[in-house]
């Protein structure tokens, strides 16, 4: 499967768009009574949960309408940078990093993981439902040179037919709620040959593993 098919999937999503759109979110409701509006955008923290929607879509197009670079990545900046933004983001919630990589140089597009990792965390936290989630990231390497970033909540199990339909790049897999979050981060792993498993331990057990590339150790072998 290319990952344009994944796009074309996400470039049909309306309903974003027209939340980040002002101009046409204001269309949209122009025959509804101010009253109306008012009670609809603030149901259920609505207004929130939608701009965070539109500002991963956007991150995501930021992403797929560049060509992937692939560089060099120190694994140890990338994780600490990824880790604070979410901090920033979510000052309430707890992240317990811990990295076991004896090499930490990676050859990948920085962008595509960066993408996904931050993807990975903010889902975890946005279905929590408690006022400080916890979410650990454990980094390490396999006996066979791949890296392996495995995240882990103390959220319900994310149902088998998200995670189904995912696997199989289903269109209605965007239609629910951990939908936008883990098809981006497939999206993205397609783009570095990454692989995408879950498990259920006390949490949502989620692993990312890359292989790890041509690190500058094997090239001056």
């Amino acid at each position: 499967r290319e990952p344009d098919d994944d796009r074309s999937v996400l470039g049909r999503v309306d309903f974003p768009v027209l939340v980040v759109d002002g101009e046409r979110l204001a269309l949209s409701v122009a025959n509804l009574s101010v009253l109306a509006v008012v009670r609809f955008c603030l149901s259920d923290g609505l207004v929130q949960q939608l701009l965070s929607i539109g500002n991963r879509i956007r991150d995501f197009q930021r992403v797929q309408d560049r060509a992937p670079t692939i560089s060099t990545v120190d694994l140890v900046a990338l994780v600490e940078h990824v880790t604070n933004s979410v901090n920033e983001k979510y000052p309430a919630a707890r992240l317990d990093v811990e990295s076991d990589v004896d090499e930490p140089a990676l050859e990948t597009d920085k962008e595509s993981l960066e993408l996904a990792l931050r993807n990975l965390l903010e889902n975890a936290i946005v279905h929590n439902g408690t006022e400080d989630p916890l979410v650990e990231m454990r980094v390490f390497e396999t006996g066979d040179h791949q890296i392996v970033f495995e995240v882990r909540d103390r959220n319900d199990r994310i149902p088998q037919m998200e995670i189904e339909t995912l696997e199989a790049g289903e269109e209605s897999a965007l239609q629910h709620g951990q939908g936008i979050g883990l098809w981006i981060v497939t999206w993205c792993l397609e783009y570095i040959d990454g692989e995408l498993r879950f498990a259920y331990d006390e949490g949502n057990v989620v692993t990312v593993t890359l292989p790890r590339g041509d690190s500058p150790q094997d090239s001056d072998a």
